[in-house]
Formats: C-alpha cells, structure tokens, sequence
C-alpha cells in the first residue's frame, strides 16, 4: 500500500493582480486543488510592488484552486509586481496532504490592454467608466459625448418612480470652475444643424447662468442669424421676463412693438356672441352696411379689447348697452347704445371674466 508523505510538492502558481483604488487584489491559482481548511501565515508571502516591499494583511480562499491576497496602502495603478512564497508549511497544502514548495520572486507584471486607460468597467457596483478612473454612476464619461443616429429619439432619458406627484428630474447639466464664481458663468445648450454642403451651423442657444449669488440663475434664449449669436429673451430669478432687455425691472419688459391677435367684424347682427378669445383687437368693417355687438363670448379677466371702425362710411358701427344676452355683456360709460357714424374711432374694453367694461375715457364725451 502506498503511504503518502507531507513532503513539499514542486509546483508553482499563477499570479495575477489587481490594483482597486488603495489596495492590491492579487489571484493565486494553483495547479492542483487545495486544502482550504488552512492556509499559511501572511508573512510567508513576500509582495514587492514597483520594487517596493508591502504586507499581505489578508488572505481568503476563493475556490479550491484559488487564494486571494490583500495588499493594502497601494495608492496608484502599479505597473510591477511579485510575489514570493517562503515556504514550506504544513497551511499550504493540496488535498492530499502534499504541502506546496517555496518559490521565488514569480512575476505579476500588468500588461495594459489598449483601451484599459480609457474604458473602466467596475463588476462589483456594475458601473462603466470613460475617462473616469473610479466610475461614480452607472455610465461615468469625462469628456465630449457624441450620439449619432438616424432615429428618433437620438437620446432618451426615463427616470422610473412610484410616486404619482411632484417633478422628478431626468436629466442634470452642470459646469464647474476652479475658480471663483461671478454673474454670468453657467452652461447650456447649442442647436446645430448640418449637411454636406455648408457643414454643421449653430442656429440657437439655451443658457443657465449665475445671477446675482451661487443659488441663483437666470436663463437666457439666444438665436442665430447669418451666424451672428443675439440674447433675445431672459428670465430673472424673480421670475421678471425680459424679450430684448437683460434685467427687466417688471414682469414683462418689452424692448420693441407688441402685436396681438385680431379680429375682422362686418356682421349686420346685432351680434351677441362674437368669439374674442385670445383677441385684442377687433375691427369693425361697415362699409357695406351697419353692423352692431351686443355681447361675446370668450373672455377672460384682465383681458383688453379695443373696438377700432376701419372707415368713414354713412353706416353705423354700434355697441349695444349691457343687453343681457346670457353672454358677456357690454357696460358703457353712457349707460346706453353708442354709435359711431361716418367717422373713425373705437371703445376700449376690459374683461373681468364675466362682462365687458368700457374704459374708453373718464366720462362719456
């Protein structure tokens, strides 16, 4: 019968390792199975990192075939490693009770594959990094990110939630400085379009930028023309609008004309419903015939209306007093039926929801 002796067995390992962050992983990988219910004191392993001695402090069996070694206080990727066993020990052997020879330095030298200083993938918190060393999101890209496609949408963010109420943001742009803030830094958005002819051409701008303190900003709306990049509009951090003026000191400020909407009337009527929604203006048309307003319909509170007659016409252009059309009814400062005939001129209204009030002068002349 053979009897099987303790005597050191002359075979070698494979190393391999792993920089993470501040330590070193390092793989031993045995040729033959091994005991796992012992292993060898950590000062039997002699670790050399960039030609530097450092500690084994941990050790762990992964499989029966593998052992994991912990190198602590590794601050940077080291590009040379060693590793000695000092052996022998009665911890290290196979499952036959064979224990494992010493062995010299066996080199662990980490050979860069050529996408390694630019691709990070992290399988522990299952993370990807570009040109991030430590990947702190899912997808961690430092530097330009360019998407091309020829569908829609070309990027899409979805943020998942199980609650029904409130703003949930999906997607978070930020600039950053060493140094000091002060009114205007921030980022945005460039549109761009392009073809093979004139090649990409920016033709608009969204800004976010600092106003006034570090927690406040102001957004700014800037558009192209013949490649010439203009500030059109601005909201203040108070919520003031600016369309031409870059601080504006009410809620609206306006640098330039306003139009609104308008409205042609040439109805004999009385008409008790004219549609005014969204109007401002309507004109009056009685150079065919008289045309008469007794209500509309559509208003809303603090809304104006001015009533303008195009024409010098002999017909009449006639708005009739408070009629109680179950519509909104016109109240005039003379208390009756106003009448224009032959000549230009007009009423100016207010809305408060409900009916119309004439506002065209203090008194009724």
């Amino acid at each position: 019968m053979t009897v099987w002796r303790p005597w050191p067995y002359a075979a070698t390992a494979i190393v391999q390792h792993e920089w993470d962050a501040d330590h070193l992983n390092i793989w031993l990988i045995f040729k033959y199975p091994m005991d796992q219910t012992v292993k060898p004191d950590h000062n039997l392993w002699i670790c050399e990192v960039d030609d530097v001695p450092k500690p084994v402090t941990v050790s762990a069996w992964q499989d029966e075939w593998t052992i994991l070694l912990t190198v602590p206080d590794v601050l940077a990727l080291p590009g040379r490693m060693t590793l000695e066993y000092d052996g022998p020990s009665k911890d290290l052997r196979t499952t036959w009770d064979k224990q494992w020879e010493p062995w010299g330095p066996i080199l662990s030298k980490r050979v860069p594959y050529l996408w390694e200083d630019i691709l990070v993938v992290d399988t522990v918190n299952k993370r990807v990094g570009i040109l991030a060393a430590t990947p702190t999101v899912t997808l961690d890209v430092r530097g330009q990110l360019i998407a091309i496609d020829d569908t829609f949408p070309v990027i899409e963010g979805i943020r998942t939630t199980n609650i029904a109420t409130g703003v949930r943001t999906v997607l978070r742009f930020g600039t950053k400085t060493t140094a000091n803030m002060i009114n205007g830094f921030g980022g945005g958005m460039v549109f761009a379009i392009e073809d093979p002819t004139s090649g990409t051409n920016n033709i608009a701008q969204v800004r976010a930028t600092r106003f006034g303190s570090d927690d406040s900003g102001r957004l700014e709306f800037m558009t192209y023309n013949a490649g010439v990049a203009t500030n059109q509009m601005y909201i203040l951090p108070d919520g003031k609008v600016g369309i031409g003026v870059s601080n504006p000191h009410s809620k609206l400020q306006v640098n330039g004309a306003i139009s609104s909407k308008t409205l042609t009337h040439s109805a004999i009527g009385p008409t008790d419903n004219l549609n005014v929604s969204g109007v401002n203006i309507v004109f009056i048309d009685c150079s065919v015939n008289d045309v008469t307003i007794g209500g509309f319909v559509g208003g809303v509170n603090g809304q104006h209306l001015r009533i303008v007659r195009l024409c010098a016409a002999v017909n009449d252009a006639t708005l009739e007093h408070n009629e109680g059309t179950g519509n909104q009814n016109i109240f005039l400062h003379r208390g009756a039926d106003e009448t224009l005939t032959g000549e230009y001129g007009g009423w100016t209204l207010v809305c408060n929801g409900s009916n119309w009030f004439d506002v065209s002068h203090a008194k009724h002349v």
